[in-house]
C-alpha cells in the first residue's frame, strides 16, 4: 500500500484541461468572431510541381510539423507555447479546408490582412 506521490508537473497538469476550457469560454463572450474573404492581399490558388498550391503548401505543414516535433528543441522545451502555436496552424488548415475562410476571433484593428488567408 505504499503509493507514490504524484510529481509537481503531474499536479499542475491535472488542472490544465478545465482551465483552458474556461478561458476559451471567456474568450468566446468578449470577442467577435470576424470573417474576412480575403479583403486586401490574397494571392490566387496556382500549382505548383503540377499539384495545386494548398496541397502542396499542406504537405509542407505535415512535414515541418513532424519534422518540428521530432528534432526542435522549443517544442520540447515549450510543450504548452508550441502546441497552442501548431493547434492554431491547424485549426486554421482545417478552417480553411472545410470552410473556404479562416475567421478571426480576435479582430486586431493594426493589421488589414490575416497572415491565415495568405495561400
Amino acid at each position: 500500500m505504499n503509493q507514490e506521490q504524484p510529481s509537481q508537473y503531474q499536479q499542475s497538469q491535472k488542472y490544465l484541461f478545465p482551465t483552458t476550457f474556461i478561458f476559451l469560454i471567456f474568450l468566446n463572450l468578449f470577442f467577435s468572431s470576424i470573417i474576412r474573404y480575403n479583403q486586401y492581399f490574397y494571392i490566387p490558388n496556382k500549382f505548383i510541381f503540377n499539384l495545386p498550391l494548398n496541397i502542396f503548401s499542406i504537405t509542407l505543414i505535415v512535414l515541418f510539423t513532424t519534422y518540428g516535433f521530432w528534432q526542435f528543441k522549443f517544442i520540447k522545451t515549450y510543450p504548452i507555447i508550441s502546441g497552442l502555436v501548431l493547434g492554431g496552424a491547424w485549426s486554421n488548415l482545417i478552417e480553411r479546408y472545410i470552410f473556404g475562410n479562416v475567421a478571426d476571433y480576435l479582430p486586431l484593428i493594426l493589421s488589414h490582412i490575416n497572415l491565415a488567408d495568405i495561400q
